[in-house]
């Protein structure tokens, strides 16, 4: 299997050498439009200068024939090795963020998976299992390789193989440790036969309604397919799976303090971002903004309370701070009431009634 690094140093060497063989075409351009008069009037006097110049076109011209040859071998062997499976997150899951089932899946890089689908009911009882009841089903199989449709970042592949672990169970059920074990199908892949591949910056615009009421991305926050987040969707059956990158922002939680007093604010891509000011630990917040941040906008945001609209407004931007790094970032974030200017921010440190700029700063977990 080709590494994904070993792709980008390829992708790399062709881009540079595409850049510099481009640049050289320019200069030559340059140089031969006010080269031609004299060149011209040589080539009318002397028939010597004529063969040079002729012979020199010709060696340029096939130079330049290979340079290109060589460019575009070089583009599509790295197009060849390229492997979207290498590039995408290794688990998916499809959920409805309600209940307690899930279909869990795990990609590898040559498109075979394994995976598990579970729903659990303890309010199921009967004689033998006071504890509950729970369908289950596991399953392997294999994608196709994914190839691209004429949408950027969208790629469909197809169901090669899908097996059930002890298929002959499917329907049938048996009491283990006081629990009923149901043997079905894996949800999510019924009438499976195509899938598509949605990669960060695909359009919303390009799913069906289908697709994104699986997904849980807001359509008044995103317009595309945010960074750090894949779609796998079934065509057929319509269900799609969700995968993250792993440390992706919408993982990560941010915090200011000054003194007992602290801000959180926790990425969300399915509601909208929480930002709430608390004036001391175990406190109830002060003030919970919903901020319809997309991950990367710094621009500046007109929001409104979280969990309640009492028709307060408020302008709030996030910016990346110059201190950031990617195993600690850091954002500046400012707010400013518009519908109370008089807002008191003082316990968190701002002398500016009605307004206040902190740097939250990523809270690493303890393990």
């Amino acid at each position: 299997m080709i590494d994904e690094r070993f792709n980008e140093r390829i992708k790399t060497m062709v881009l540079k050498k595409m850049r510099i063989f481009l640049t050289g075409i320019s200069i030559l351009c340059v140089a031969l439009s006010s080269a031609g008069c004299s060149a011209k009037e040589a080539i009318q006097t002397n028939p010597e200068v004529e063969q040079t110049v002729d012979s020199s076109s010709s060696d340029t011209s096939t130079e330049e024939k290979l340079d290109v040859e060589a460019v575009a071998g070089e583009s599509a062997l790295a197009e060849e090795n390229s492997n979207i499976f290498s590039e995408m997150p290794d688990s998916f899951d499809f959920s409805s963020g309600a209940g307690a089932w899930a279909t869990y899946v795990e990609i590898s890089e040559d498109g075979s998976f394994t995976g598990q689908y579970h729903d659990s009911d303890m309010g199921d009882i009967g004689e033998g299992y006071p504890n509950g009841t729970v369908y289950i089903c596991n399953f392997s199989g294999r994608f196709s390789e994914p190839e691209p449709t004429d949408s950027q970042y969208i790629y469909t592949m197809k169901l090669l193989d899908l097996q059930i672990e002890n298929e002959e169970k499917v329907g049938t059920s048996e009491i283990v440790d006081e629990i009923l074990y149901v043997y079905t199908t894996p949800y999510g892949f019924e009438n499976a036969d195509e899938f598509l591949i949605y990669m960060p910056g695909a359009p919303l615009s390009e799913m069906t309604e289908e697709c994104r009421s699986w997904i849980f991305l807001s359509d008044s926050i995103f317009s595309e397919v945010p960074d750090c987040y894949y779609v796998i969707y079934n065509v057929g059956g319509q269900e799609a799976f969700v995968g993250m990158e792993e440390g992706s922002i919408w993982s990560r939680n941010f915090k200011y303090e000054n003194g007992n007093a602290y801000v959180s604010f926790s990425p969300s891509y399915y509601m909208g971002s929480y930002l709430s000011f608390f004036p001391e630990n175990d406190s109830p917040a002060f003030l919970a903004i919903s901020v319809p941040w997309d991950g990367n906008s710094t621009e500046q945001m007109e929001c409104k309370r979280n969990w309640e609209d009492d028709g307060s407004r408020y302008k709030v931007t996030v910016e990346p701070d110059e201190g950031s790094i990617d195993d600690m970032l850091k954002y500046a974030i400012t707010v400013e009431c518009i519908t109370d200017p008089q807002l008191d921010f003082s316990p968190w440190g701002s002398s500016e009634l009605g307004r206040i700029r902190v740097v939250v700063t990523e809270e690493k977990a303890d393990y």
